[in-house]
């Protein structure tokens, strides 16, 4: 394929309306970038009757799709399948983490387009709670190539496909910030969290360490911004621990740069992560960053002892001990913070980043025709599309050994789920 041809990228991104969340950022700013290029690119969604929250580049294009696509309707896959033919899509790129991922293979399949498989989130996490493993190994199967975002993820992927895997980072935001966040190391000393409220955040872990630190350091403050079910929670637990009048909880403002901007220290103690873009955004500002090792994203995002600290335990202990030397010191800060930029500059600069997709999609392109669903398309019982509903539920959504999604014995198992954690929210509620 000639270097210079213009390509036509097709983008699946479910959830682009829903949220101002990674994945749907990761989908703009992609979208825009390759558009700024020369390509043409055009975003397929679910209607949540709402626009997207990021603003999209006029020649973008986004398409709403029914519900009914997503929820693997014999018509609906095979009416996306007719759009993208008829548009002349070079490669599809779908941006998931769950289940959905099978949807666009299927969408693909007969029609000479290349599907890559861009995992968003820690596999892990992946296999074990938003979707399962067989699930998911049928799609690496099905897939042209797949895309990581960080080395540490490879070891999930069976060795027969490691062969397909491409990795790619999330590229850095400006870094219109630093200095006036060089300036807060020194001035405004804050710890700051920026993610949604969900436990596998562990913003309460945070919490609970700056209440063990406040007596030590009267001066600082803690900021925890973000939305989520667990913001009421943190704030009970702000004023539980007597900390309340230092701590503060809100949503994010427009520009999240001012954030970073008013902070000493970036803190994330997150369980899992596929590739946590506001640890990033934290380096371009020039802030080192604290995490917890148990979660491989940040153990490789974070040089212990360069650009941040890893605490060694999941425990405000622990965590209050890392804390601890960074907030004694705006040397070690400072030194940390300048490490910081240095790596996101290297690493994660926006033009190296993306002209790494723009060369992966080329590779991909020149495939078209010869693609792995293909040769599925050929089988008549391969496609799930194909298979009864009943079917089409046991290869997406079951764990085996578990009952099968609207059995008898499933209904009775959400219901006991529904009502153990509801009976578990009003004692804590009432506690």
């Amino acid at each position: 394929m000639a270097i210079d041809k213009k390509l036509t990228i097709a983008i699946g991104a479910l959830t682009l309306c829903i949220g101002k969340g990674g994945t749907e950022r990761v989908a703009t700013d992609l979208a825009h970038e390759m558009i700024r290029r020369g390509h043409t690119v055009f975003i397929l969604c679910r209607d949540y009757h709402k626009p997207p929250p990021f603003t999209l580049d006029p020649r973008a294009q986004y398409i709403h799709l029914s519900r009914d696509f997503f929820r693997g309707s014999q018509k609906a896959i095979a009416d996306v399948r007719t759009l993208l033919k008829c548009r002349g899509t070079d490669v599809f790129l779908s941006l998931q983490s769950e289940s959905t991922h099978m949807l666009w293979a299927l969408a693909c399949m007969g029609t000479g387009i290349p599907f890559i498989c861009s995992e968003r989130s820690d596999p892990r996490f992946t296999e074990a709670v938003s979707w399962n493993r067989p699930g998911r190994h049928a799609v690496l199967a099905a897939a042209d190539a797949v895309h990581e975002l960080l080395p540490v993820h490879m070891e999930t992927v069976p060795e027969q496909w490691r062969c397909k895997v491409r990795f790619i980072p999330n590229a850095c935001p400006g870094t219109a910030a630093r200095a006036e966040s060089q300036a807060g190391l020194h001035k405004n000393p804050a710890i700051l969290f920026l993610g949604r409220f969900i436990k596998g955040k562990r913003a309460d872990a945070l919490l609970r360490a700056f209440a063990l630190l406040a007596p030590e350091f009267p001066g600082w403050t803690l900021s925890l911004v973000g939305v989520g079910p667990e913001r009421g929670r943190l704030r009970r637990l702000a004023a539980s621990l007597g900390v309340d009048a230092r701590v503060t909880v809100r949503p994010s403002r427009e520009n999240v740069a001012e954030d970073y901007a008013e902070a000493s220290i970036y803190c994330l103690p997150s369980r899992v992560e596929g590739f946590p873009n506001t640890v990033v955004e934290a380096m371009a500002a020039g802030l080192p960053v604290v995490g917890i090792a148990d979660c491989p994203a940040m153990t490789s995002l974070v040089h212990h002892g360069e650009n941040g600290v890893l605490a060694p335990d999941a425990t405000p202990e622990s965590l209050a001990d890392t804390l601890r030397p960074l907030m004694s010191s705006a040397r070690v800060r400072e030194a940390m913070g300048e490490k910081s930029l240095e790596l996101c500059q290297r690493l994660y600069e926006r033009r190296a980043v993306f002209d790494q997709w723009e060369n992966f999609f080329r590779e991909m392109a020149a495939s078209k025709g010869h693609t792995v669903m293909d040769g599925y398309a050929a089988e008549p019982f391969a496609s799930m599309a194909r298979l009864s509903s009943a079917a089409r539920r046991e290869w997406l959504f079951r764990n085996f050994g578990q009952p099968m999604p609207y059995s008898i014995q499933w209904w009775k198992e959400r219901a006991a789920w529904f009502w153990r954690n509801l009976l578990g929210k009003c004692r804590r509620i009432k506690n």
